[in-house]
C-alpha cells in the first residue's frame, strides 16, 4: 500500500496535474478512479475524519448543484447527507 492515495478523475485537469506531480517527485500513489468505483459511506466518513477543513468546503456549488435544487446548508455534516 502506498503512503499517498489520489482520488482521481481522468477528465479533471487538476487531478491529472496532481497525479503527474506525484510521479515527478518519485511518489507512486494508489490511484482510485472514484467515478468508476465510488467510495462507500464508511470510506467517505474515514476520508472526512482525515480532512483539516470541513468536507462541505470540497463540494462544488455550481450550476449543476443549483439545478438539482440542492442547498449548501443541507450538506454541512456527514449526518445531513443521509
Amino acid at each position: 500500500m502506498a503512503d499517498v492515495t489520489i482520488l482521481h478523475n481522468t477528465a479533471c485537469s487538476t487531478s491529472r496535474y496532481a497525479l503527474d506531480e506525484a510521479f515527478e517527485i518519485g511518489i507512486a500513489p494508489d490511484v482510485v478512479q472514484y467515478l468508476k468505483k465510488p467510495l462507500n459511506r464508511d470510506e467517505l466518513l474515514d476520508l472526512i475524519d482525515k480532512l483539516e477543513d470541513p468536507a462541505a468546503d470540497l463540494v462544488r456549488k455550481d450550476g449543476f448543484f443549483k439545478g438539482l435544487e440542492l442547498s449548501p446548508d443541507d450538506y454541512t455534516t456527514p449526518e445531513a447527507g443521509g
